[in-house]
Parts: C-alpha cells; structure tokens; sequence
C-alpha cells in the first residue's frame, strides 16, 4: 500500500469524490483531510488477483466534484516479486537492423536471493552467450544474434539451481517490415 496527498492551490477549492484504477490488480481509496483542499490517495494491490512477477505499471484516475481542466491522475509502478526477476520479458529482434546484432538479459534475485545461472541455451547456435555476475543477479549478454523472423516465437533458456525455478524462458519477438519513415536510434 502506498499513499499520495493531493493538495489543490491556495484560493481553489474542489472536491475529490472518487478514485479508480484503470487495472483490476490495484484498488484505489480516499481520505478528505481538508474539506475542498487536502486528499490523501491509498493504493493498494488486490491480493485475490494473481500477479506474473515483475514490474507493473497502472494509474489512479480521480474524480472531482467540479471538472478540472486536466485529468487528475496518479501514476502507479510497482515490482511484483517473483522467485526470480528476469528482464525485458521478450527479446526484440528490430526487422529492419542490419545483423548479427548483440542483446542482454537480465536475472536478479527475488524471493529467492541467492542462485546460480548454470546454463544458457540460445535458440540458435549462432548465438554466443556470455553470463557476467552482477548485483547478485546476472547479466546474459547474447552476441551474433541474426536478424531472421524464424526466431520469432523462440524462446532463450535459462537454467538455474533455484529448485522453485529451475528455468527461465524469455521468448524472441520479431519487429516484422519496417513502417515507412520509422527509424531505431542506435
């Protein structure tokens, strides 16, 4: 639960009379703390709602007595703690990037805080994986990685001695043709 004061300026009054979350994982609740001035915002995920791990992002919409000009909306991210955290959740393979290219994968320790990468199996055996030590975590740094669409849907595995996770899967995604006029930033 994290909790946030919404304070309107000095000479304006309005009152908050409802908050809602745009995801079903959160609930949202008030609390007038200065009638027509002060707020305070409670967010809350929703235990009966079961989470994948990792990071999520929602937001809390309110709702005032009078319309304001903007929507007033509070920005929520949390970490939903697995046993372990890998990231990005797919690997993007840029259609329109000249190859062999060079991606990274993480794994940080969540529940579990100490573990072992003990192999990592590419999809391809082009692909040469490097695992560095890093924060308690790894670093999988994945070189000659070819610009191909049959990889799309393939996934690198990550093989662990957590025995409540024994592997990872982060699945390849292909970005497809290039639109017209798109560009990726080196």
């Amino acid at each position: 639960t994290q909790s946030v004061e919404v304070v309107f300026a000095a000479g304006i009054t309005n009152r908050v009379i409802g908050a809602t979350s745009d995801r079903e994982s959160f609930h949202a609740w008030l609390t007038e703390l200065e009638p027509g001035r002060r707020y305070l915002v409670e967010a809350a995920n929703r235990p009966e709602v079961s989470l994948p791990g990792g990071f999520l992002r929602a937001s809390i919409a309110l709702r005032t007595e009078r319309p304001t000009r903007h929507p007033l909306e509070i920005p929520v991210r949390a970490v939903v703690m697995d046993e372990l955290l890998a990231s990005p959740r797919e690997l993007i393979i840029p259609a329109d990037e000249p190859g062999p290219l060079t991606l990274y994968a993480s794994v940080r320790p969540g529940r579990i805080r100490a573990f072992r990468i003990l192999e990592v199996l590419p999809p391809d055996p082009r692909i040469r994986a490097e695992v560095h030590p890093m924060d308690g975590g790894y670093r999988i740094h994945l070189r000659q990685v070819p610009v191909e669409a049959a990889l799309g849907g393939r996934e690198l595995v990550l093989k662990t001695d957590a025995p409540s996770r024994p592997e990872i899967r982060i699945p390849f995604r292909y970005g497809g043709p290039a639109r017209s006029g798109a560009s990726i930033a080196p």
